[in-house]
């Protein structure tokens, strides 16, 4: 069994390859018994011509169909029939980790502005670099033109043997490296937890990559795919079904059928890129929000201590003045009449209220 192809639920099984088998069964009409191949081998050709897996099952007559991601190739083609690719896939690099980096930013709330500015820069900086940071190996060339990152392959798959088999001289290497380096791992789980471990690239089956990046958020898979190929159900030599098979596999892929099975079963959890990488992320900006909303109450508490003494102040003042206003209005009066007059003995009483005057000035501005 091999996630998402076909998995065990309790007593069931479920999948991608159980989704197709239920929609060929109600195209054609049959019905069918589902058993595990027993040795869990795919199938391939020892040295004196016999299958093991799948297609030696089918070869011996042990099973009338084999439905897997099982890659239609030439030797196989001699030995089972095979129906038209229900799905296409090819060989790709990776996955290959993707850099995390984080910004924690302090500053005094009145160069928040600049901060700001400062701050979203610096992440716009951040997120081309973590983007652009797995794009270092765009593609084999790539690959084989470096000595940094590590990489390898399944052992003994079609994937090894299409690196060992090319004529290209990139691909040569790649298959020269690999041998020299001993740096094939035994199974897809081996080769995609090297990969999260950090500095290596696992090559395989583009779509195995894809399903591998949906599962695991942190990494990617290169952009190039070569060696094209396709996944197909086999049967045995000659069988009547082989027909009616790849036809049905046609209208289901033109009627959509296999695209939405395809989304089904290789959904992802993880957030795209162009949704996380934005230009300024919200939970990086926290320090900075608190430092101005501190900043922002201490003024406004300044603020209002401030226009509190100034109003005690002028309160003040104005005190002073009404009372030496009323004290002027109501005594000089008095003693302009009396001078009017001409009383000379007014003149004790006028020195007398500016004597008082005085102090009474003095006393309040004291105060």
């Amino acid at each position: 069994m091999q996630d998402p192809y076909t998995m065990s639920k309790g007593s069931q099984l479920e999948g991608y390859c159980m989704d197709l088998l239920t929609e060929l069964a109600k195209k054609l009409g049959f019905k069918y018994k589902v058993h595990l191949v027993k040795d869990g081998a795919y199938g391939r050709q020892d040295e004196s011509g016999n299958w093991n897996g799948m297609i030696g099952e089918v070869v011996r007559g042990e099973a009338d169909l084999a439905v897997a991601p099982l890659t239609l190739t030439a030797a196989r083609e001699k030995a089972v029939g095979m129906t038209k690719p229900y799905m296409q896939t090819g060989i790709s690099a990776g996955p290959h980790p993707k850099a995390v980096s984080g910004r924690v930013i302090s500053c005094t709330w009145w160069l928040f502005a600049v901060v700001l500015l400062a701050c979203y820069f610096s992440s716009l900086s951040s997120s081309q670099g973590a983007d652009s940071e797995p794009l270092m190996i765009k593609g084999f060339e790539d690959l084989a033109n470096q000595d940094v990152i590590e990489y390898g392959t399944l052992s003994g798959s079609s994937t090894l043997a299409f690196f060992k088999n090319s004529n290209n001289p990139a691909y040569r290497r790649i298959y020269e490296h690999m041998e020299r380096r001993k740096s094939f791992v035994s199974s897809m789980d081996e080769g995609v937890q090297r990969a999260k471990e950090g500095n290596y690239a696992f090559i395989g089956e583009s779509v195995s990559l894809d399903l591998a990046v949906a599962r695991h958020c942190e990494l990617v898979r290169a952009h190039e795919v070569i060696g094209m190929r396709g996944y197909s159900i086999v049967t045995p030599l000659g069988s009547p079904m082989l027909k009616n098979l790849s036809v049905a596999i046609l209208q289901l892929s033109e009627a959509g059928e296999l695209a939405y099975l395809r989304t089904k079963w290789w959904a992802s959890s993880c957030i795209p890129d162009s949704a996380k990488g934005s230009s300024l992320r919200a939970h990086s900006m926290k320090g900075i929000f608190l430092v101005l909303a501190i900043g922002l109450g201490i003024g406004v508490l300044l603020s209002l201590f401030e226009l509190t003494s100034k109003s005690r102040s002028t309160a003040g003042e104005q005190k002073a003045k009404i009372l030496l206003h009323s004290f002027d209005s109501g005594a000089e009066p008095a003693f302009e009449n009396d001078q009017h007059k001409g009383r000379p003995g007014n003149f004790r009483q006028k020195q007398a209220i500016k004597r008082s005057t005085t102090v009474i000035c003095k006393s309040y501005i004291a105060e």
